[in-house]
């Protein structure tokens, strides 16, 4: 842990605060801290950090914009880099614009030591391969619990019957257990939480990214089984 480079970035100095003690204690001595999103780019502007523990509320630029712009390959900075949230599990509205972004944990605050532990190791270990720049540019990033205005009249990630949950009355879709996905797997119906956000569009190919985080929100989610289309 000591030649861990950690990215702290939270506009609260109590919080960093918190954070950077709790990840001295499990021994990380390579922590660099940010107080928004915008120096946090300045500081992994030509390096890399092993993990980036980020807060998602914050001014000028949130967390989401910031996962959004690393993984659009608008940072020089790899876009593969490791990236948790710190959020709270009752926004799932956050969940879901983070799930599109590829993250690779949530922690929820308060901050419990050996959890922090348990996500960084986790994150760093998980296989992933960034996706074509496009795909992370569409995500919409200013939501309304952020404070933000969202672009367009209709709100984006919100259930509602959809072209690609079309899919299901035309498909002999197979309702699958939580822990009998596997990647590869394409979603025929919306993977909603119980307040009505989708965590998962429909259409979507599971990769091992979205199984992992799948596996953290499971208690968030209306059905515990996932609607895939059969395999071809």
């Amino acid at each position: 842990m000591q030649d861990f480079r950690v990215l702290i970035v939270d506009d609260e100095p109590f919080q960093r605060r918190v954070l950077r003690e709790v990840l001295k204690n499990l021994e990380f001595r390579k922590i660099t801290e940010a107080d928004s999103g915008q120096t946090a780019i300045e500081k992994v502007t030509g390096q890399k950090f092993d993990v980036i523990l980020s807060d998602v509320q914050m001014p000028d630029m949130n967390g989401l914009e910031l996962l959004r712009r690393i993984r659009a390959g608008k940072v020089f900075t790899p876009r593969d880099s490791r990236f948790i949230v710190l959020t709270s599990f009752s926004n799932t509205e956050v969940l879901g614009a983070a799930m599109a972004l590829d993250v690779n944990g949530f922690l929820a605050k308060p901050i419990r030591i050996g959890v922090v532990m348990e996500k960084i190791k986790k994150a760093v270990q998980e296989k992933f391969s960034a996706r074509p720049e496009a795909d992370y540019e569409a995500v919409v990033t200013d939501l309304p619990t952020l404070g933000g205005t969202r672009r367009g009249a209709e709100p984006a990630m919100t259930a509602h019957p959809s072209a690609a949950n079309e899919m299901e009355a035309h498909a002999a879709v197979i309702p699958v257990p939580l822990m009998g996905l596997r990647e590869g797997m394409r979603v025929a119906k919306d993977v909603v939480a119980t307040d009505g956000n989708i965590i998962i569009p429909a259409g979507t190919r599971l990769t091992q990214l979205s199984l992992d985080r799948l596996s953290e929100l499971s208690n968030l989610l209306t059905e515990n089984v996932v609607h895939i289309l059969p395999s071809r």
